[in-house]
């Protein structure tokens, strides 16, 4: 799906999106400089906030949209529906200014929020009723699949590593007391700015993609499981079946 060419450095203007989670981000980056950045912890807002902060990144970097090389947007997991309100945007702007798109996995950005962290860092997303989506990396490499699981079922993964954890995401903000709890000493988190992401680190990622051709033609949501709708739907569909 993607299209594989080398590309040689150059200095691209990339706007990012993120609102795949509580907290909206929006940034506009050259090369290793924020230009301007800003950010809305307001979950409900994401729809109407969304491009009024794209406006005002633009504003406040003196540059108009047709000035963004590569646009940059948080794909998933998460949210479902900041999710399709951040993916269908970015896409509306590439498609309608013939740019490239990017999209980032939600955990490999909040992990890169905590990467100056030389130990483990377990980024997780809450995904309601105690489940979270979480992976584990160390630096900048994800050194654990992408996963959706009971909050237990990390505790238990993470038995395996006897060292201290460096969480960061929202699902922090439901899950803090039970993972102290757990997980004592070993529990560390990461700084109040940084906890939710923050939207620069999606350029540096999408930067590193398309420098080496991963530019994809068309964007899907990564949700990693299927909405309650679905699911209701199906097992709607299931009793009738029998």
């Amino acid at each position: 799906h993607h299209k594989n060419v080398r590309r040689e450095r150059i200095n691209l203007l990339i706007l990012t999106i993120d609102t795949s989670c509580s907290q909206m981000g929006v940034s506009l980056n050259q090369e290793d400089t924020i230009l301007a950045e800003e950010t809305i912890n307001n979950k409900k807002t994401h729809s109407v906030k969304l491009m009024p902060a794209v406006d005002n990144v633009l504003t406040a970097s003196n540059k108009v949209i047709d000035d963004v090389d590569l646009f940059a947007v948080v794909n998933g997991p998460g949210s479902f529906t900041g999710l399709r309100i951040g993916v269908s945007t970015a896409k509306a702007f590439a498609y309608t200014l013939d740019k490239p798109v990017i999209g980032v996995n939600t955990l490999d950005y909040l992990a890169r929020s905590a990467a100056n962290y030389k130990g483990l860092i377990c980024p997780i997303i809450d995904a309601r009723n105690d489940f979270v989506f979480f992976s584990l990396y160390r630096g900048n490499e994800r050194i654990y699949d992408y996963k959706v699981d009971k909050v237990e079922w990390l505790f238990s993964l993470l038995e395996d590593f006897d060292e201290e954890v460096m969480f960061t995401g929202d699902g922090v903000l439901v899950h803090r007391e039970t993972l102290k709890l757990k997980l004592g000493e070993k529990y560390k988190e990461n700084a109040y700015p940084l906890l939710l992401g923050k939207p620069s680190f999606i350029a540096d990622i999408a930067r590193e993609k398309y420098e080496s051709g991963q530019v994809d033609s068309d964007i899907e949501v990564y949700y990693m499981r299927k909405s309650q709708a679905e699911r209701m739907k199906e097992e709607k569909a299931g009793k009738a079946c029998k």
